[in-house]
Formats: structure tokens, sequence, C-alpha cells
């Protein structure tokens, strides 16, 4: 694996079979304090929650995304002390209550799995018979709620990935609670619960995607479970199976298909849950080439990282992703462990270290993770450019429409440590802003036609690459309807240069211009006179999200001044058509409500060219 000769031969500790040693830890909890202080800390939790009965017949599960505050449009954050909404008759309130529903449901279920392993190292028959009684409810109660169709097929959420998701700690409950519960309380879960989450979990609006991954990979675990053969050769060989999704999803470039890092975490998430399913029920040997994939993908980051420890943010995805996702290393300490995620196991206690503690690790300290390289990722329209401790990413198109932003060709910039232009990724998708602003292509660094960006996804089209002068060049043919981009970089130990030319194929006048925006403050420059009574910003919804908008005009060149942290000042200077517009403003950031500076510059014409360069000051 070239991606584990690059790094040291400490990172990887080698493949293992996931398992599970009850009476070890029965012992450790009668002898060691700390573990019996922390298993109370979890019966305390399993407590308070079953004092609150929470599951009834009438509550209907929605889409957890929509527990939002309706004023702000912000995600919030679900505790078991949220009060149940009323029952509501407007479509919002009713989402809330749904997504209300989702978010205790899923809560629920991960307390029944807790149940059931308190009860299989405390002997406490209480947890055991509690837990049962959610499997009896569900089992009773799954196929009379109403099917929503709105992604695959689901009873318990408003979409078959969140059950496909909370599949597996209910089918590990159930396997805990076996010998408890006897063959036949066991054999109406079975008949129930999962036979029929199986038959909705065949059905995927998303095919050859992570969700329909997260579909067979959940219906393999209930076939494990259960001994079905047949069901298990579906989970694994069908068309919709766990080989076809990773043929097709797995790129050359060892990472998910879907273009974000946090999918392509998201994909090893499901990968590694299926592994330790497969572990525990004796099938691990079915899975070699999926252990294989998660690893590389666990590791693929690494070629992308920037000097100060994070990476790229393409596609839709929330948070800052870093090189090494320690929640995602320790996915895998039970199955393919890295250095990481060893490590990091060894620092938490949790049912699973306490249950399959790992091996100690190869080496004593960290692995050298190497920097970044100039390369282009065809697989994935990716390029990483680098020149002295300049570093750029472009993502000049995709393999997968699925969670494609409206960023063809936008870029990122790191100068050293520096974020010069970072993408903030996008907010909850139950959030105005994460349709209306971060997915569009005001929200990049990106061209503009009419204020829009790419309005269909397309792959893009690489037109030239060179990694001694660190150069990229490519073309998006289908930006629009009506318009044509290409797009050339070149790094160098100066800095960014790079070239836009837009088209308008039928010849109409069109507003032709590039968005940038940065936490670096804006200065206007040389070349940048105010100006009114111009054309208000393109009337697209993303740009509605700008406040304290100041407008400039210029001739055919300018340049502004970017102050950055750390006293770090850059010269950005543009060279473009005559009469150009110039618009800075204040553009929503994440985490929200925290903003950053945009900067947009446009001619009304046909057809463009603008060229500017970044350079430490």
């Amino acid at each position: 694996m070239g991606l584990l000769t690059s790094v040291t031969t400490g990172l990887f500790n080698g493949a293992r079979t996931a398992k599970e040693d009850w009476a070890a830890l029965a012992a450790l909890y009668k002898s060691d304090a700390g573990v019996a202080n922390w298993v109370k800390g979890e019966q305390a939790r399993v407590d308070a929650w079953m004092a609150k009965s929470f599951e009834r017949a009438d509550l209907i599960g929605g889409w957890i995304n929509y527990y939002t505050d309706s004023k702000t449009g912000l995600l919030l954050k679900w505790t078991p002390d949220d009060p149940e909404p009323p029952n509501a008759t407007t479509d919002p309130a009713k989402r809330f209550k749904a997504a209300w529903v989702a978010q205790a449901r899923t809560y629920n279920i991960a307390q029944i799995q807790t149940a059931a392993r308190l009860f299989r190292v405390t002997g406490q028959g209480r947890y055991a018979e509690w837990a049962a009684k959610q499997l009896d409810f569900y089992a009773q109660q799954y196929t009379k709620w109403p099917v929503s169709t709105a992604e695959g097929r689901s009873t318990m959420y408003m979409q078959g990935l969140d059950e496909a998701v909370d599949l597996f700690p209910l089918i590990d409950a159930a396997r805990l609670l076996d010998a408890f519960a006897g063959s036949s309380r066991t054999s109406n879960w079975k008949a129930g619960l999962f036979m029929p989450m199986a038959t909705n979990l065949k059905s995927t609006s998303a095919p050859k995607s992570n969700i329909q991954l997260w579909h067979a990979a959940a219906i393999a675990a209930i076939a494990m479970r259960y001994k079905d053969q047949a069901l298990l050769d579906y989970a694994i060989n069908d068309p919709a199976g766990i080989k076809a999704n990773m043929a097709a999803g797995l790129t050359t470039d060892n990472l998910w298909i879907e273009g974000s890092f946090a999918y392509n975490t998201y994909v090893i998430e499901c990968l590694s849950k299926l592994l330790v399913a497969a572990g525990v029920e004796g099938y691990a040997d079915m899975f070699v080439a999926e252990a294989d994939s998660a690893l590389r993908m666990l590791l693929a980051p690494m070629e992308y990282r920037f000097d100060d420890g994070t990476i790229p943010n393409p596609g839709d995805s929330t948070g800052t992703p870093v090189v090494v996702n320690n929640l995602a290393h320790w996915y895998l300490f039970r199955t393919m462990p890295t250095y990481w995620g060893v490590s990091v196991a060894q620092g938490w206690r949790t049912w699973e270290v306490l249950l399959d503690p790992p091996t100690a690790n190869k080496t004593a300290t960290a692995p050298t993770i190497p920097p970044a390289t100039t390369k282009n990722f065809d697989s994935l329209r990716w390029t990483v450019l680098r020149a002295g401790n300049w570093q750029a990413f472009v993502r000049y198109g995709g393999m997968h429409g699925n969670h494609w932003a409206d960023e063809a060709f936008n870029f990122e910039l790191r100068h050293g440590t520096t974020g010069i232009a970072v993408d903030p990724g996008t907010v909850t998708y139950g959030s105005p802003q994460h349709a209306g602003y971060f997915q569009r292509g005001p929200a990049g660094n990106v061209p503009l036609v009419d204020g829009d960006n790419q309005s269909k996804w397309a792959p893009g089209t690489l037109l030239s690459f060179d990694a001694t002068s660190a150069t990229l060049a490519a073309e998006q043919p289908l930006f629009q309807a009506d318009a044509t981009v290409g797009r050339t970089f070149r790094l160098t130990t100066g800095g960014m240069v790079e070239q836009t030319v837009l088209k308008v194929p039928s010849g109409k006048t069109k507003r032709l211009g590039m968005v940038f925006s940065t936490t670096c403050d804006i200065v206007p420059g040389a070349g940048m006179t105010g100006a009114t009574g111009q054309p208000a910003l393109p009337a697209v919804t993303a740009f509605g999200y700008w406040t304290n908008t100041v407008t400039y005009s210029a001739a055919s060149n300018w340049r502004a001044t970017l102050k950055c942290a750390n006293n770090k000042n850059y010269v950005m200077q543009v060279w473009g058509p005559n009469a150009q517009r110039i618009y800075i403003g204040k553009a929503p950031n994440t985490p929200m409500p925290s903003t950053r500076n945009s900067i947009y510059y446009e001619v009304s014409a046909p057809s463009a060219v603008f060229e500017s360069s970044i350079t430490a000051l």
C-alpha cells in the first residue's frame, strides 16, 4: 500500500478481528475503582432516561437536521432534558416536532445498547428487561408507523439512512440480550423489527453512494445476526450491495467518490461498524477487502494536508477537517488499528476499549507525515499545488453529483500556517443558510455568471498539469447553459497567480465576475475608487446574506491589501477589462454567526478575462 510505505513503519499495527471479553470486563468492574466509577456514570445516565418512558406509538420520527432555531436557522443541540414540543399545525413546527422525535429516538436506541451492556457487566436484570421491552415495542410498532419515502423507505425516521445507522446499536443490543430474552421473544424481534427493516433498507433513492452502502452494511449485520446466508449474499453481492457500492465509490485516489472529506469519514464509520459486527458474529474473513479499503480511505487525507494540520474542505461538509481525525482513527482501532487509533483508544474509556483493549503501538512516538506535494488527483478532479511554503487546493470538477456545492474552480490558499482563503464548509442541512448561501457560488472563491456558479454538476476537464511548475489548467464547458469557463492556476515561491476566461457562446451580455472570500481584512488600494449609483449585487439568494457592502469602481487593474492574522499581510492584484465594478462586504462564516470578508468584481460583457495574483507584502 503506497500510503503506508510513504510514512514511518509504525503507522499501522496490523489487521485484527474485533472481539469482546465480557468475563474480563466483569472482573475489572469488581477490581478497578476507576472502571467501577465509570460504569456508575453509565448507569446514572441510563437510569435517568429509563425514568422518562420516552417511546410511544404516536411519535413519528423526522429528520434530525430540522431541529433548528426558528429565528436563526442554526442547529440546536438536543439534550435528554429538551421538552417534547407541542403538536403543531404549520409545516415548520411539524418538522421541528418530528426532528425532536428523531433526536430522542436515536438517543433511546443508544441507551438500549448501553442498558444491554450494563446488564452483561453488572448482572442487574432491570437493565436487560427495560432494553428488551424497548425492542418489544419496536417489533410491535415498526410496521404500523407510516412509511416515509423521502429517502428510501423508513418508518422510524424520515429517511432510511437513519434507520441503517441506528440498526447497528439495535442489533447489537438484541445479540447481547439473546440468552436473557429467550427464543420466543427474540423471534418476535426478528420477525417484527429486523427482517422488515432489512426489506425497507433494500430501497434507496441514492444508488452507489454512502447512503446505499450504509443500507447494505445494515442488511449484512441483520443477516449475520440471524445466519441468513441468502440475505447476506444479497447484502454483499447484489448490484445494490456492499461490493458494488465499494467498487463504484472508492476512487483510485483512495477517497470516497462523493468528494467530501467528511463523507469519506462517514464511509469509514460505516465500514468500521460492519467490520466489528462481522468480527463478533464470526464473519470477519468475508470482509478483508473492505477492511483494506477502510484503511486506505483513512490515510488518504495525508496527501492533501496543509502545513497548519488542516486539510481542504470541498463539498458540503460541516466543521474544519484535519489531517489526523482522531474519531476516524478510533473507528478502526478494533480492526485496522493505526498509531493514532490506538493512542486515542488508550486515552478514551469507552465500552469498545474496555471490551476489546488495543494492542500497544509498535512505536513510542507518532509517525512523521511527509509534507503534501504538487499532485493532480484525476479521479476526483482535485489538485494540490505547492511551491516553497505556499500551498493551494483547487477543485475544478468532481465525479459524483451527491454533496456537490456550486464550487467549480473553487480554491483554498495557505502561506505556511497562515490561512488566506479557507473554505468554511457549511451549516446543518436543515438551515436556510445551507442551501441559500454556503452551497452557492458566492460562498466560494470562484467565477460567477449573473451571480451564479456552475448551475449543474459536471465532471470538469483537465487541460494541462505540470507538477514541476505547479501549474494547472482546466475548463468547465458546461458551466451554465450559455456560459463556459476556463481557469489556470500557478503557484510560485512568491505566491499564487490565476487567470479566468468566461465566455457566453450566444454573445449575450451578462454580468461576468469573480468572488473571493477571506478571514483577512480587505483594505482597498491603488486603482479602486469609491463609487455610488452602481447596480446592486446580482439578484441571487446568496448575495442577500451579505451585509455592510461598499462599492468601488476600477479601470483595468487594481489592488487590495489582505491583512491576515499574526500581522501577515498580502497584496491581491487584479487585471481585467475596463469599467470593473467592485463590491466589498461581510458574508457568513462558520461557525455561525461569525463572518468573513468578501470581495466581488465584475463587468457586463459577452466575454471577459480576469487575472489575479496574491503575494506576500
